[in-house]
Order: structure tokens, then C-alpha cells, then sequence
């Protein structure tokens, strides 16, 4: 269960461990090429990435796959350099959501009480991330996922990115190159915010008995209850929609066509890719 959830959530950790050295210092102004540089924060943030680096040679590896061109096993500056363009940008924005939510004296850095409530609200939310892994996968219920709960999870996240990926592109893939610009990635960043935006305050309607504008302990658990009721029903629906030879899975075909379904009911729901959010009750 921890080596999944690590995965999942190993993104997550690497830019916010990596923004937070850097706000730690303040937000620099640009360099003499027109990027933003690291600043005051530099060793901190560079001695945080080294470190996390050296804890993940997974990562590493897949770096040098994605962007070593001549192949000789590491990164020229060339190639860090489209490391850096291709990564900076999330980088940034999350530099600022932080800010924007734990910057309490607005002084445009974290001091160490704000840093440690933005790491408090990540493990919180790695521990969400674990009890939707839970809800959806551990069929014996357990508390723990097993291999083969473990590869079905694996499976339906790796079959949710490329779907994901293959309706931003249907959606935001305005020149029909078969991938997204810069102009192009920021307007699918907006429309995600937006969505998730709306997908909050949904929430927020249903669960927040008090109306303070948060989740307390027990509405929190009411909402995880719910998605928990959720996914049991669309699992439950799934299998006896697609489960053709009734052996209580799916096999990769009768997955395909689960996908498919699942697809196009969310997009019903939507209005189509382009329309509204559903209202709190179709989210849950």
C-alpha cells in the first residue's frame, strides 16, 4: 500500500518539498534571461531537490529517458535546460499556491509555523489519497492492498492518465499536432482549476453543516463516506454491466469497455466536454 500511494503521490511531494525550500526565502525577481531564479532560497531548494533526487533514482532515470537526446546516460546543460522549461512552470505555480494559502502575513515567503502547515496539509492530503486507494481497491478489506490489488490499481490509474490525456488533447489540441503547446498546456491549467474550483465549493455544499467554509473532522468523514458509497455502487455497477464470463473481474476487454462507459457518463454528466460541472449530488 505505502509503495503505491508513493507513486501516486511522488510528484506531489518532489514539487511542493522543492517549492516549499524556495519560498522558505522569499519569491526572487527575474533573471538576465527573463526566467525567474531561485534566489535567496537557492541552496535550500537545490540541497532539497538533490536529496529527493537521491531518494528516487526512479525519477532520475525516467529523466534522463525523457529528455537525454545523445543518449550518453546523463543531462548535458542543454538538456537540463528543457528539464527545467518543461517542469518550471508547475514549479512556479505551486510556489504561488502556496503562498496564496499559508503566506498568512502576506510577506511572500513561509516562515517555518506557515512551511509546517503546508506540510501538514500534504501528508493530510497523501493520507486522502491512501483512503481512496482503499475504498476503491482493497476488495477482501483488509486495510492494506495486496499485489493483485495493488496491480489493479495501478492498472485503472495508468488507463485513467491516458484517457485523461487523450481528452485534453481533444479538448485543447487546437493545432492537431498530437500534443499541447505552452499557450496551450495554460489553458487546460485554467480549465482544471476552474473545474476543481467548482468540484470544492460542490462539496462544500453538501458537507459543511456549519458554513464555515472548510471541512471540519466528522463532515470530512461524511464526504469520504460518501465517495467511499460511490465507488462501491460504480464497481458494483461495473461488474455486472461488463463482467461478461461472471468471474467477478474484468478482463482487459471487458475493461476497454468499462472505460469506455465510464467515459461517456461523465461527460453526460458534464454537459459534454465543454459544459458545466455537475451539482454536488451528481459528484457524489
Amino acid at each position: 500500500m505505502k509503495k503505491l500511494t508513493g507513486l501516486l503521490a511522488i510528484g506531489c511531494m518532489a514539487l511542493s518539498g522543492v517549492a516549499m525550500a524556495g519560498v522558505a526565502g522569499g519569491r526572487p525577481g527575474p533573471g538576465p534571461d527573463g526566467r525567474p531564479r531561485l534566489g535567496e532560497g537557492d541552496g535550500e531548494r537545490r540541497e532539497a531537490l538533490k536529496k529527493f533526487m537521491e531518494n528516487h533514482a526512479g525519477l532520475r532515470e525516467r529523466l534522463i529517458k525523457r529528455f537525454d537526446a545523445d543518449g550518453d546516460g546523463k543531462l548535458s546543460e542543454a538538456e537540463r535546460a528543457k528539464a527545467r522549461e518543461a517542469f518550471g512552470p508547475r514549479l512556479e505555480e505551486l510556489h504561488a499556491r502556496l503562498l496564496a494559502r499559508f503566506d498568512a502575513d502576506k510577506d511572500g515567503k513561509l516562515s517555518e509555523e506557515e512551511r509546517e502547515k503546508a506540510r501538514a496539509a500534504v501528508r493530510e492530503h497523501l493520507e486522502e489519497i491512501r483512503e481512496h486507494l482503499l475504498a476503491a481497491f482493497d476488495a477482501d478489506g483488509d486495510g492494506k492492498l495486496s499485489e493483485a490489488e495493488r496491480e489493479k490499481a495501478r492498472a485503472a490509474l495508468k488507463a485513467r492518465l491516458e484517457a485523461l490525456r487523450d481528452r485534453l488533447l481533444e479538448r485543447f489540441d487546437t493545432d492537431n499536432d498530437g500534443k499541447l503547446s505552452a499557450d496551450e498546456r495554460a489553458k487546460a491549467r485554467q480549465a482544471l482549476r476552474e473545474r476543481l474550483e467548482k468540484l470544492h465549493a460542490a462539496i462544500l455544499a453538501r458537507f459543511d453543516a456549519d458554513k464555515d467554509g472548510k471541512l471540519g473532522p466528522d463532515e470530512r468523514e461524511q464526504a469520504r463516506e460518501a465517495f467511499r458509497e460511490r465507488m462501491g455502487r460504480m464497481h458494483q455497477e461495473v461488474l455486472e454491466k461488463f463482467d461478461a464470463d461472471k468471474d467477478g473481474k474484468l478482463s482487459p476487454a471487458e475493461r476497454a469497455k468499462a472505460r469506455e462507459f465510464i467515459r461517456e457518463r461523465l461527460e453526460n454528466r458534464r454537459g459534454g466536454a465543454g459544459g458545466a460541472n455537475p451539482g454536488p449530488d451528481a459528484e457524489f
